[in-house]
């Protein structure tokens, strides 16, 4: 199952087991409580943490195969990573695929030799997708494809394995990018869904 802008490109049947695997790594977190503290300040009963894969290469491979089939769909010239969260997957990613990859920085480097923000071969018109571990506002997607906007690049889509389903949609219109579509594996609540029919 596949949707274009939708937040289907796993099945069902593949959501749960991705879901399992990411579980089994300690990847996703629950509690019934809502005691999970967010990055904004606020509390969650869920918290997918796909940052701390680093430690588990069988997981990065697997994950790496899911996110390359999307990728594949979309026919773009070159992957973009947003260090941190999908750094670990990035690369791997790029080899299975076979599309470059270009690394977008929160800052530059001066006195380096990389001293931008862009990491990576991009050229103007280059096609793209941005890859993240999941959407929530989208606030932490707009300085990319702003960055990515002033290359030249056309930005496919934002390629994700959650959408928190926390309003990316208004913030990405507000700031000029209404264009711009999320491809998700699964929403927060698909996941939601399956830990609670689990236990």
């Amino acid at each position: 199952m596949f949707k274009v802008g939708g937040s289907n490109w796993l099945s069902k049947d593949e959501q749960r087991e991705a879901i399992e695997a990411m579980i089994g790594c300690g990847i996703i977190k629950w509690d019934n409580g809502r005691n999970l503290p967010l990055k904004s300040g606020g509390k969650t009963d869920v918290y997918i943490n796909l940052r701390d894969m680093r430690s588990k290469p069988k997981l990065i491979g697997y994950l790496a195969g899911l996110y390359a089939n999307p990728i594949r769909r979309l026919r773009v010239d070159r992957l973009v990573e947003v260090p941190e969260a999908v750094s670990p997957l990035a690369g791997h990613i790029s080899a299975l695929s076979g599309i470059p990859l270009v690394t977008v920085r929160e800052e530059a480097k001066p006195g380096r030799v990389v001293k931008g923000k862009l990491i990576g071969d991009l050229k103007r018109g280059d096609r793209v997708v941005i890859i993240d571990d999941v959407v929530t506002d989208g606030a932490s997607k707009i300085a990319p494809l702003v960055e990515l906007r002033s290359a030249g690049a056309e930005v496919a889509a934002i390629v994700v394995m959650v959408d928190r389903q926390q309003g990316w949609r208004k913030k990405l219109d507000e700031a000029g990018f209404g264009d711009i579509e999320v491809w998700a594996a699964m929403t927060l609540h698909d996941v939601r869904r399956h830990l609670i029919e689990k236990n």
